[in-house]
């Protein structure tokens, strides 16, 4: 599922480039694909991994 939503964004910005930008839709397109495997509370879109706080995450 993220390949091909990846794919898409990256198609696009290629194919019409002054519509698409590849960083901020791609970016858009992971937060909307990993929303939909992660527990409520854990995934903070649009927030890399490394800025997120711990909060949610099991040690």
């Amino acid at each position: 599922m993220l390949h091909i939503s990846l794919t898409g964004a990256l198609y696009n910005a290629m194919a019409q480039p002054e519509q698409y930008d590849l960083e901020r839709d791609g970016l858009m397109v992971m937060d909307v694909v990993l929303q939909a495997y992660v527990r409520d509370g854990v995934f903070q879109p649009g927030v890399f991994p490394a800025q997120a706080d711990s909060a949610g995450w099991d040690a």
